[in-house]
């Protein structure tokens, strides 16, 4: 099972050496993601594309049905942009 480069995974099929630091670079690329996105603008289109799907079916609570689902993806959006900030951007540091 183990080789000098990794372990071998029987059941999933790939090398551990491979792996080294992936997690860690997507992590990265995900909190760059969310340190640079504009949460407005987010919020903005999440809005309108509840609002068009609550209008197309026809709900009669179409407006408070948007805003709550927007509130409820904003506060998401804010602790994963909190969460972020935490995170020091490894392009603005060069």
């Amino acid at each position: 099972m183990e080789s000098g480069k990794g372990i071998k995974h029987r059941f999933i099929g790939y090398n551990s050496s491979k792996w080294n630091g992936g997690g860690a670079r997507q992590l990265r690329s995900l909190m760059t993601f969310f340190n640079r996105m504009n949460i407005m603008v987010w919020l903005i289109g999440i809005f309108v594309a509840h609002a068009a799907l609550y209008l197309v079916l026809g709900t009669a609570t179409w407006l408070a049905t948007s805003l709550l689902a927007t509130a409820f993806y904003g506060v998401i959006l804010l602790v994963g942009k909190l969460i972020a900030s935490r995170y020091p951007d490894k392009e603005e540091s060069r």
